[in-house]
């Protein structure tokens, strides 16, 4: 037996040799503690995308199956309206301040981003569970069942990148940055 720390207890027979080693030297990346802030973050985002999978499948299914197969059919086309969306609605909100009605649709705007980009994360989420499932179970899942694998997937990859990114060794942070973009 070779060990940092070698017990036998009462009534136990070790036949051969004990050889007590020095502690194991764990890695400093091993060592330090990583913070829960990240955590509670990507636990918060996983609550946030599961009520609106729960909403978004109960209430409006027919949409939001049309927008997954939108997707499908044309992934090239729904990411440049995705990032057109994303980078262009804020110029636009700019443009529509100097005007009465921009100042009431201001306040509108954090509801149209957290929407439009819940539906998409949503609809990813379940096209990622329906390739999941099919290989799983031969057959139509239900599309809430789709949809809760598919956020599965993506928030399991989401603590792995904030478990990345606490961490003190410069490669792991390097490649927790790399994970996240």
């Amino acid at each position: 037996i070779s060990a940092p720390e070698i017990t036998v207890k009462r009534g136990g027979i070790v036949q051969g040799r004990q050889n007590v080693t020095d502690k194991i030297g764990f890695p400093e990346a091993l060592k330090t503690s990583v913070t829960s802030a990240g955590l509670w973050v990507v636990f918060g985002f996983s609550m946030l995308f599961l009520l609106c999978a729960f909403l978004y499948v109960t209430l409006m299914p027919r949409q939001l199956e049309q927008f997954t197969q939108c997707i499908v059919r044309y992934p090239t086309k729904s990411a440049a309206v995705g990032l057109l969306f994303l980078i262009g609605l804020p110029v636009v909100l700019v443009l529509l301040i100097i005007t009465l009605v921009g100042i009431l649709v201001v306040a509108f705007v954090p509801l149209v981003y957290l929407f439009a980009i819940t539906l998409g994360v949503v609809s990813c989420a379940r096209l990622l569970g329906r390739k999941f499932l099919h290989r799983a179970f031969a057959g139509q899942q239900p599309a809430l069942l789709e949809s809760v694998v598919g956020l599965a997937v993506l928030m399991a990859q989401w603590v792995v990148v904030s478990l990345l990114l606490a961490s003190n060794n410069g490669a792991a942070h390097g490649l927790g940055l790399f994970a996240l973009v």
